[in-house]
């Protein structure tokens, strides 16, 4: 009797944080064996994140960096706080990009006594680019991430597996 060869396919995801590592990972692995990259995932964090939502997001689409630059830029003409400025919008971009869910109701609730008036503001406009947000039917990636980790369906999944790993890549 012969025994045929069998492929045990696994679900691993391995997430580098350029599209160029993927391909170079992939490359590799093809070179090794012809079924090493059976049931492996090789990609990054926000091609995961994207990937899942467009499967099992709630009909919002993923802000992209166009239009997260415009709409901070547009909520920058709309107040006289700060300085309209591309070094404002650049910081904007990256701490909403970044932080966007760390600034939360439970957040505030603990450090409401501590916040500045300056703090005060980037709560308000926090608030602001929330609500933008909403009204054109996007959501940050980060957000998307949150939400997809708290559904019972893929919950197990990300929290053990990959949400604390897709996080690191984006405060990188």
């Amino acid at each position: 009797m012969r025994l045929k060869r069998v492929v045990l396919i696994a679900e691993t995801t391995i997430l580098f944080s350029t599209q160029a590592e993927v391909v170079r990972y992939r490359k590799c692995l093809a070179a090794q064996a012809a079924d090493s990259a059976l049931g492996v995932n090789v990609t990054t964090p926000n091609a995961l994140v994207e990937e899942l939502w467009e499967v099992w997001g709630s009909g919002e689409r993923l802000v992209s960096d166009t239009q997260r630059r415009l709409i901070i830029k547009q909520l920058l003409a709309e107040q006289s706080d700060w300085v309209d400025s591309p070094g404002t919008a650049e910081l904007l971009v990256r701490f909403l990009r970044e932080y966007l869910c760390e600034v939360d109701e439970a957040f505030l609730c603990a450090h409401e006594s501590d916040l500045t008036p300056s703090d005060r503001d980037i709560v308000c406009f926090i608030k602001k680019y929330k609500e933008a947000l909403v009204q054109a039917q996007l959501i940050e990636p980060v957000q998307a991430l949150e939400q997809l980790a708290s559904w019972e369906a893929l919950s197990f999944e990300l929290k053990t597996s990959c949400q604390s790993t897709i996080v690191h890549f984006w405060l990188r």
